[in-house]
């Protein structure tokens, strides 16, 4: 049996065994000597003997990776973490840039402007203002994990109180939010993947033809009044997108 060190099952969680293996094996395949992509994983047998799951289970809860495009199998050589790949979780979305900080990914900030842009149509029916109104525009381009670059623009309206002399390079938008007397409520996203303009894979640092998320993020106060319009644009085949739903 190969030694190597993983968590073990709750048995008395209520959490489904097969759900408590796949988070394991999650976090697992995100250690130095498995996320490079060239070591192969400890053997589905032994796997499920140290998690204290049935290899069935075991099986399942690969499969679901091997689904998802996180893991590799080849019969008769083993199983392997794909091409890095960088995974958000979403109930940190007030994190800033995006969640990525949460997900101990640490993003280095490659590039940051801010300006005044009349508003975009989309940003001014969110805002419901005319659409000749300047809003503040702050772009970051942001690289994880060293391999996948983010570009985020966040469309900010003035009449939030924002002062002049704010860091808004040193500072995240949420806690310029807070600073201005805003308190966050919830937020609402829509995500799509398409084929980008010719820009977008110049500032991705990806290969034409390479298929882009589009995510778009409307946040709203605690008196569900606008506060933040925000697009986040980056490779689709480097993202995995966590989202936990909790039983109502």
């Amino acid at each position: 049996m190969q030694t190597f060190e993983i968590e073990s099952v709750d048995q008395e969680s209520t959490t489904p065994l097969y759900l408590q293996a796949e988070q394991i094996l999650r976090r697992f395949i995100r250690k130095p000597e498995y996320a490079d992509g060239f070591s192969l994983l400890p053997n589905e047998i032994d796997l499920a003997d140290a998690i204290g799951v049935s290899r069935s289970t075991m099986r399942e809860a690969m499969n679901k990776l091997v689904f998802e495009g996180l893991l590799i199998r080849k019969k008769g050589l083993g199983t392997r973490v794909a091409e890095s790949q960088v995974i958000t979780k979403s109930k940190f979305w007030y994190e800033d840039p995006s969640e990525f900080y949460a997900s101990d990914l640490k993003p280095d900030v490659l590039e940051i402007n801010l300006d005044w842009e009349k508003a975009p149509r989309p940003v001014a029916r969110f805002y419901d203002i005319p659409e000749k109104r300047s809003v503040i525009k702050l772009e970051r381009l942001v690289n994880c994990k060293g391999t996948a670059n983010v570009f985020i623009t966040s469309w900010l309206n003035p009449r939030q109180g924002f002062k002049p002399h704010m860091d808004f390079e040193g500072t995240s938008v949420y806690k310029l939010l807070t600073q201005s007397g805003i308190k966050l409520g919830i937020a609402r996203e829509e995500i799509t993947a398409r084929i980008p303009e010719p820009w977008v894979y110049k500032k991705l640092e990806v290969k034409p033809g390479s298929i882009v998320i589009y995510r778009r993020r409307f946040v709203y106060d605690v008196d569900n009044k606008p506060v933040e319009y925000r697009l986040e644009m980056y490779d689709a085949a480097k993202f995995v997108i966590e989202y936990e739903l909790p039983v109502l």
